[in-house]
């Protein structure tokens, strides 16, 4: 619990004092203001300020068909059982989280974009900025998506500061068949994940 503190009074500040500004103001601390334009899928956004696309630091989202159609080449619950195991932890839920992060990050929001090592937003391996992104409640979303089951932690490309937070917001998900924990296995054994 000490080692939420931080992270509680980040929240707290950025809560308090979230109203237009430039980057680092006293309006966003640490981060830049930005209004979303449009969700990608359940880790990735488009906002104003910058032509690269966001995606949400430390966590990995199920992908949607069309967005990589390699990755995943049809619609989840019209795939056979044999695509649906092949495609399972790629594909499956991908839909939802997307859905889920749209229903969170509205087009026209105001969100504050935190680079959780300071600084300005730096680019990843995919030349896409990434970012800690909060409301102006303090709602951190990354973790959002974690704790609901829309997203997991990303172990390939770790979150540089709250790894573990992440990690333990997934493994709450995962003993509580949260989200896509209890949907893709209920597909995994087989069964209609709406029974």
């Amino acid at each position: 619990m000490k080692n939420l503190v931080p992270y509680a009074l980040l929240s707290l500040a950025v809560a308090s004092c979230f109203a237009c500004g430039e980057e680092g103001t006293s309006e966003c601390p640490g981060g830049t203001l930005a209004m979303v334009v449009q969700v990608t899928d359940g880790d990735t956004i488009k906002v104003d300020t910058l032509a690269e696309k966001i995606r949400l630091l430390g966590i990995e989202a199920p992908e949607t068909n069309g967005t990589n159609p390699a990755d995943c080449p049809a619609v989840w619950e019209e795939m056979s059982l044999a695509d649906q195991s092949t495609y399972n932890d790629t594909c499956c839920y991908g839909d939802q989280s997307k859905a889920m992060l749209q229903f969170l990050l509205p087009q026209g929001l105001e969100i504050c974009l935190v680079n959780p090592e300071g600084g300005g937003l730096a680019k990843g391996v995919y030349g896409r900025y990434l970012a800690d992104i909060y409301l102006a409640d303090g709602t951190w979303i990354n973790g959002k998506q974690v704790s609901g089951g829309y997203a997991r932690a990303n172990s390939g490309f770790p979150h540089p500061t709250r790894s573990d937070e992440l990690k333990a917001l997934e493994g709450l998900g995962s003993l509580n068949g949260t989200g896509l924990w209890g949907y893709c296995a209920a597909a995994d054994e087989g069964e209609s994940p709406c029974d």
